[in-house]
């Protein structure tokens, strides 16, 4: 969060009558810590050729692919960090089924869309962002934190453990101290999530034409 210090000084210069008056205007920016963050494992995932007879009269899940979300602060920030993520394709994602015992597929506002089939202009797929584990300073922790409302300014968050929900997109959240039981603090963070795509029921799909799927989500970064 940045913050800007506005300062207004009045100088006056008088003898017995005013003869003149000035405004100085001081002005800075005092800037949040200079935290780097980035995707450990890749940002650019590719699953290659799928073929038709891959593909079943259900939904078929592809092999999850690891990334993790790597945030690190200078060594005296001390700081919260929370985050969201934007679906970067306008068009509508599909909504599928759950996968080991998550929820995750069968939510539309936790699936990230790949694109429309241009044949038959349904959905081709969805994928989704499953949280696995998490460390602050290299410590595990087993629980995240979440706030709906879309503000992207809270502070305030509930928590609930990695294994139950994929990402929703419509909040934010925090990395969360197991023992303290709160929002951590921290100069290092990190959340592994496992990429898992789901694609549409061949019914649904061409089988005569070559369909090309890709998906973009964009990380956004804020402190607090």
């Amino acid at each position: 969060m940045k913050k800007i210090i506005w300062i207004t000084a009045l100088v006056v210069c008088s003898t017995q009558a005013m003869a003149a008056s000035l405004t100085l205007n001081v002005h800075g920016i005092i800037s949040p810590p200079a935290c780097v963050a980035d995707v450990e494992g890749g940002a650019d995932l590719d699953w290659g050729v799928i073929h038709h007879t891959e593909l079943g009269s259900n939904y078929t899940t592809l092999e999850a692919k690891p990334v993790t979300l790597s945030i690190n602060c200078p060594a005296d920030a001390n700081t919260h960090v929370a985050f969201w993520v934007v679906d970067g394709v306008t068009e509508k994602a599909m909504s599928g089924t759950n996968t080991n015992g998550m929820t995750n597929h069968a939510d539309i506002n936790r699936d990230f869309s790949i694109g429309t089939d241009p044949n038959t202009s349904n959905p081709i797929g969805n994928y989704t962002l499953n949280p696995v584990e998490e460390s602050i300073d290299g410590n595990p922790q087993t629980s995240f934190g979440f706030a709906g409302g879309g503000s992207h300014s809270t502070t305030s968050f509930l928590h609930v453990k990695m294994s139950q929900f994929a990402y929703d997109k419509i909040e934010d959240w925090t990395f969360w101290d197991d023992k303290k039981n709160m929002p951590a603090v921290g100069n290092s963070f990190k959340m592994k999530f496992n990429v898992e795509p789901q694609i549409n029921k061949i019914s649904n799909l061409s089988v005569v034409n070559q369909i090309n799927w890709k998906g973009t989500a964009q990380f956004n970064i804020r402190y607090f």
